[in-house]
């Protein structure tokens, strides 16, 4: 499912921050319980959507669908701020890849190799635990400035 995108100014600097609705950690069943509850009485009457009503008053109709429309839109907006998180858009690192995943469990295991062999300050596994280490903390430093 996509994600909507929602745009707050920050109180300091006056720069909107953008959120996005997460849907996949949404309570679902309150949402459309909710959503439910409070549309219910734009659809009770169903005579007010009758064409013989207000066709021929054409600003009465097209009132009257910009009034459902606004009604419609501020129950869906309202029960979405009340049962869907949302974060910054670069709350998760969005960024990261296979790559990374793989050059962070090779520091941890050569981390890991060097701690067992005493942290030796010299040798083939210094400089391989070395190597892969600022290896990738640059690759996560680059990624990271760049998102």
């Amino acid at each position: 499912m996509p994600y909507q995108f929602i745009q707050y100014k920050d109180c300091c600097d006056n720069k909107p921050t953008v959120k996005r609705l997460r849907w996949d950690h949404a309570d679902i069943l309150g949402y459309y319980h909710s959503t439910g509850l409070y549309l219910r009485p734009l659809y009770s009457d169903p005579s007010q959507f009758e064409l013989g009503s207000c066709f021929d008053h054409s600003r009465g109709a097209s009132q009257l669908i910009k009034h459902v429309y606004e009604n419609i839109v501020s129950v869906l907006c309202d029960n979405a701020s009340n049962y869907v998180p949302k974060h910054h858009v670069n709350f998760y690192k969005f960024w990261w890849f296979q790559e990374l995943s793989r050059l962070k469990e090779k520091a941890i295991i050569f981390d890991n190799l060097w701690k067992d062999a005493g942290g030796p300050r010299s040798g083939p596994l210094f400089s391989a635990a070395v190597l892969i280490s600022v290896r990738t903390s640059l690759l996560f430093a680059i990624m990271s400035w760049t998102q």
